[in-house]
């Protein structure tokens, strides 16, 4: 497994939704990552759990379906709130083999915020990246918590 952590990066550019789906380079510019995943976070946000699944990995969208992806985001985040600010603390790259039968580790990337909820709540959120077979980094994954 191959882990790199960058923090305390200045942003300085804030991605469109084309972002995606696009071949960063983390070792260069992590700062793609962050505005990919705040992209789909806000998204998320907003209720357009439609838009981000869709243009999830197609890995995540085997494994679960719109309706529960809908149903399971929509769950987590009246759990914990609405999102008031999040501040980015670091990305994270991870190889796993992702079953018995992978020949070849999965790449991902997961960009980790410390967030306040309503009522001032304080808590994380991760919003995690797959690179697909054809290069491309999709979303595949996101979950809110509190702190104990």
């Amino acid at each position: 497994m191959i882990t790199m952590k960058h923090t305390g990066f200045a942003l300085f550019l804030l991605l469109s939704q084309s972002a995606l789906a696009n071949k960063p380079n983390i070792q260069s510019d992590p700062s793609t990552f962050e505005g990919m995943a705040r992209t789909a976070a806000q998204n998320l946000d907003s209720g357009n759990y439609q838009k981000v699944w869709k243009g999830a990995t197609q890995y995540t969208q085997n494994v679960i379906d719109e309706k529960t992806f809908t149903a399971q985001v929509t769950s987590n985040k009246a759990s914990v709130g609405k999102v008031q600010q999040r501040s980015w603390r670091s990305i994270t790259r991870v190889q796993l083999m992702e079953d018995a039968n992978s020949k070849t580790p999965a790449n991902y990337v997961n960009v980790n915020y410390d967030s306040t909820f309503s009522e001032g709540k304080k808590g994380n959120e991760l919003v995690s990246f797959r690179q697909d077979i054809d290069g491309k980094w999709r979303f595949s994954g996101y979950i809110a918590t509190l702190n104990q």
